[in-house]
């Protein structure tokens, strides 16, 4: 008697088994305004062994590196909603994950190896 269960395997506002945790705290993923560029934040869950990084591209064209993903790591970035960022190879150069819009903010990607 007195045992406390467990806690949760699986966390409110997991996707596909992930819990959004980053640095022992929650982040629950929340639809962004879809009007203006609000500041959210943007998880890549690395399950890879490479080293990767964020990276958006403006309009001008030119690429713009961001933090590092470390291998098999979760990585916090800050951004911008309604934006397109993509994850960079090692390099700095090869596109790594194909753009994709942020919807939320505490969007969480997560990257396996192909």
């Amino acid at each position: 008697a007195g045992a406390r269960a467990p806690p949760p395997a699986v966390l409110p506002g997991a996707v596909g088994g992930v819990p959004y945790v980053y640095d022992n705290k929650q982040y629950v993923p929340s639809r962004a305004s879809t009007e203006g560029f609000p500041i959210v934040w943007l998880f890549a869950d690395n399950k890879t062994p490479d080293v990767l990084y964020f990276g958006y591209q403006s309009a001008d064209g030119v690429m713009h590196v961001y933090n590092e993903v470390k291998p098999n790591s979760v990585t916090r970035q800050q951004a911008f909603a309604n934006e397109y960022w993509t994850i960079l190879a090692a390099d700095k150069k090869t596109v790594a994950v194909q753009p994709f819009k942020i919807t939320q903010n505490n969007q969480w990607l997560s990257i396996a190896s192909s």
